[in-house]
């Protein structure tokens, strides 16, 4: 349960709150018979094998084994404690939490103290780039880029101080503690006593999730000191390979348009936003990760890729190419010629050349041979192959069969070679990938079933329904159940009965703490029906289930009256034949 929130408010807030409306927020769920279904966000998988059962309010990936019911989502999802789901989800769903069981106002989890320092520096920040003396270089510099007031306020743009501790001193004013300001990132330990800020005379940019929540920031110099961008160092909220700066404003601008520009800078998506083009996302810094490409994939099917007109440019998109592809988004890839980047283009193009340029980019395949044919020498046999190499394992990302057909024959005709043997050349590719993929150091944990099937049968039916609960608790003790996850969600059950109070499997996991078991109950909410005659099959359970308990009894009693026999202890020795005997009448 969660601290401070009584039960039965925890219940009519779970009541409430729709399970296949809450996750469809996040992901892209689409029907499948009396479920919905989707690309699991917990583990790279091509084929769907997340699903969501809105008649039992559950989740349950088949894939990776996770699953619970609306607030454990959210839990993962958000990296969240659970008294911070129930308090979000009770704003959502205008459920009252009584005053005297909402906690201590400055919030009790981590994740929600990193929140408040980071919305206290953000707004630090922001008042420094505003005071017309503290904030002068910085907005000097914004002002020969061309961004006005009105979008340092949109963007909450900020300044930091040239000074070794002018947040620290700030923050520390305002009773916030320096292990806080450590864990989010914004100090920096000396190597002597105490700390400094991070961040020091840059021009700051907050950096958001998707309920514009200030995650993390980033710096940039105002002179040629070096590097000249930093980031917050990872830590609990952020993570640069799971955000896109500009996305919670982006993801607001998509009505005509249906795909995300994504550049690389911060400045191109101020700039970009400025002009009018506002369906713009920028990378942190880094090449695009299966993280980006899973949350661009849940408000998009295509997106086009506008880098710097270089070398290093070139090189991300084709990074970028190889994750997006295999999450099955379209590409366009656009190319800046004239040494413009996204920023200085709108600006000297204006908006509508821009869009115009984005619209007629470059599909990856064409982008791509494009490249290698001007980097190899397409007449020369042994260039050719140098070609084939590095277009082929980017065919081989491609889940759709038509397509990747299409890309073979069209490379085969570029190159004027057999499409028979690229065709060869390509399932060697395949046996490589999935080699790679069996071979993963960090697989994702996966719950193992292979239990008692007595046990998990019964347990199965009663989650289903009480009265079976019932029957098993009359005719079973939980030392029964010798699976000690299906004894824990049993032990819920049984309580719930003697209370004489009505459940569901997704009100059950609320009570469980071992994450293991809300996936077990997922995992058995989410499968097949049982077929036959509940009532007959719970009993047949029950009976085989108390069976097994007294046969181990028995086996148990038998090795210790043989222990107490070697050590000549006649009392105990008669004391548990005693015990054997009444077992053996049973």
């Amino acid at each position: 349960m969660a601290e401070f929130i009584p039960e039965e408010v925890i219940q009519q807030i779970q009541n409430r709150s729709d399970i296949v409306e809450t996750i469809s927020g996040y992901i892209p769920l689409r029907r499948s018979g009396n479920s919905f279904k989707a690309v699991c966000p917990f583990h790279n998988e091509k084929t769907p094998s997340f699903m969501v059962n809105p008649a039992r309010q559950i989740w349950h990936c088949f894939g990776c084994g996770l699953g619970g019911n609306v607030f454990n989502f959210i839990m993962k999802y958000e990296k969240l404690e659970f008294p911070d789901v129930v308090r979000l989800l009770a704003e959502k769903t205008g459920v009252e939490i009584p005053s005297s069981f909402r906690g201590p106002a400055d919030g009790r989890s981590k994740a929600k103290r990193l929140y408040r320092i980071n919305e206290l520096s953000a707004r630090y920040f922001h008042n420094n780039l505003i005071d017309e003396n503290k904030g002068k270089s910085a907005r000097r510099y914004l002002s020969k880029r061309g961004v006005d007031l009105e979008t340092i306020r949109k963007f909450r743009l900020g300044f930091a101080l040239d000074q070794w501790n002018g947040l620290l001193n700030f923050a520390k004013k305002q009773g916030e503690k320096e292990d806080l300001l450590k864990l989010a990132g914004l100090v920096i330990a000396r190597k002597e006593r105490g700390y400094y800020d991070h961040f020091r005379n840059r021009l700051i940019f907050p950096i958001f999730d998707l309920q514009d929540r200030v995650l993390a920031f980033g710096g940039r110099v105002l002179d040629q000191n070096l590097p000249k961008y930093i980031n917050s160092p990872q830590n609990p909220l952020f993570n640069k390979g799971r955000c896109l700066y500009g996305l919670n404003l982006a993801k607001q601008a998509l009505k005509g348009k249906g795909y995300f520009i994504i550049v690389e800078g911060y400045m191109d998506v101020i700039t970009l936003y400025r002009l009018g083009v506002r369906n713009v996302v920028a990378t942190l810094g880094t090449a695009l990760t299966i993280e980006h490409a899973k949350l661009l994939k849940r408000y998009v099917s295509s997106v086009a890729m506008v880098y710097d007109a270089d070398q290093a440019g070139e090189t991300a998109s084709l990074r970028g190419l190889e994750v997006l592809l295999e999450e099955g988004l379209e590409i366009k890839v656009v190319r800046l010629a004239g040494g413009f980047d996204p920023d200085s283009f709108i600006i000297a193009k204006g908006k509508e050349n821009f869009e115009k340029t984005v619209v007629t980019g470059q599909g990856l395949f064409d982008y791509k041979l494009g490249l290698l044919t001007n980097k190899y020498n397409p007449e020369r046999l042994e260039e050719i192959a140098k070609i084939t190499a590095e277009m082929l394992p980017t065919i081989a990302r491609i889940d759709n069969a038509v397509l990747k057909s299409g890309y073979i024959r069209k490379l085969a005709r570029a190159l004027s070679i057999d499409e028979g043997s690229l065709l060869i050349e390509l399932k060697k590719i395949k046996r490589k990938d999935s080699f790679y993929c069996q071979s993963q150091e960090n697989p994702v944990p996966k719950y193992n079933f292979s239990m008692n099937a007595k046990e998990k049968t019964l347990v199965s039916l009663m989650l289903e329904d009480p009265e079976t609960a019932g029957l098993a608790r009359d005719n079973l003790a939980l030392e029964d159940f010798r699976d000690l996850r299906l004894r824990q969600i049993a032990a819920v059950m049984f309580k719930m009965v003697s209370e004489k109070k009505k459940y569901t499997s997704s009100q059950i996991i609320n009570h469980l703490k071992d994450e293991q078991a809300s996936q077990l109950i997922s995992g058995l909410s989410a499968g097949p029906e049982q077929v036959g005659s509940k009532q007959r099959i719970s009993r047949d359970c029950i009976k085989k289930i108390k069976a097994e308990s007294l046969k181990q009894a028995r086996l148990n009693l038998q090795k210790k009256i043989k222990v107490a026999e070697e050590a000549r202890d006649d009392k105990e020795q008669m004391r548990l034949l005693g015990e054997l005997n009444s077992l053996i009448r049973v």
